[in-house]
């Protein structure tokens, strides 16, 4: 696992109607990770995403999170991860899940 680029997404939905909310859980964990490691998303140009390059002990890492409404952000993300050369299996994806209990956590493949 050391070494090898993984992209972890950060879902949710832009805007100050959403902010802060339950909806955008995926978002925040992205941009809280990144401050911990002392990276700052920026927008990628040409693509509706924002980005950071980071790494955790010996993995590297891309930190996204969309600029679309989360119905909207898999072209992106896609599109961002096809250009970074990183494959499906290498992507995490953080979102909320209205069926979890809130501060629950489930990892699937």
């Amino acid at each position: 696992m050391a070494g090898e680029l993984w992209l972890v997404a950060g879902l949710g939905n832009p805007g100050e109607r959403y902010e802060r909310t339950r909806h955008n859980a995926g978002a925040m964990v992205v941009e809280r990770l990144a401050e911990r490691l002392g990276v700052r998303l920026r927008k990628v140009r040409f693509l509706s995403v924002f980005a950071a390059e980071a790494k955790h002990e010996d993995v590297p890492l891309l930190l996204v999170r969309p600029g679309t409404f989360m119905n909207e952000c898999g072209p992106p993300i896609a599109s961002f991860a096809r250009k970074r050369g990183v494959s499906v299996d290498r992507v995490v994806a953080c979102h909320d899940d209205i069926d979890l209990a809130f501060g629950a956590l489930r990892i699937k493949r």
